[in-house]
């Protein structure tokens, strides 16, 4: 996850009101929303041999450290983020990563996963969900645009953090 990101995601969120979307939304739904279609903007990278390194690091890693099956899916793309978790529990990494040394490879990948075990999805969720608790209006959201858009960049910066001690120690 990154900061600039969450800051995206509350700047649509402050600019859309009601009548902007098919139906009223929470919080919730829209960071949901928003992130499946960024998920799906990605082209994925066809299987090769650079694929299947990243692959087998990721697996390792998730073996490792003791990951529950299905908890975190990876997904190797041609052009977009050089890492960034999404949803919570989808890795998605450029092919450019294979060219990395094995330890490099490793650490970035132990980043991601760490803000997967570590549940960082769900906690800026709830840091959405206490400023906008119930449905998204902008009459609303612009009153906290300043705030909350300050606190999920302080939130980002510490799961930034955590995510790379996580990867240290794995």
């Amino acid at each position: 996850m990154n900061s600039p990101f969450f800051i995206r995601i509350a700047a649509l969120v402050l600019m859309m009101g009601v009548g902007a979307l098919a139906q009223a939304e929470t919080i919730e739904e829209v960071m949901k929303r928003s992130q499946e279609e960024r998920l799906v903007s990605f082209e994925r990278s066809p299987a090769t041999e650079s694929v299947r390194m990243i692959e087998t690091t990721f697996g390792r890693l998730c073996q490792a450290l003791n990951l529950p099956p299905g908890a975190a899916e990876l997904r190797v793309v041609k052009r977009g983020p050089y890492a960034e978790t999404l949803l919570g529990r989808v890795v998605i990494v450029n092919e450019s990563l294979a060219a990395l040394s094995e330890g490099e490879r490793a650490f970035i990948l132990a980043h991601e996963i760490g803000h997967i075990a570590s549940r960082h999805w769900g906690q800026m969720v709830a840091v959405y969900r206490f400023r906008v608790p119930g449905e998204v209006r902008q009459t609303e959201t612009d009153a906290i645009a300043g705030v909350l858009g300050r606190e999920a960049s302080r939130l980002a910066h510490c799961q930034e953090v955590a995510a790379d001690a996580y990867a240290l120690q794995a």
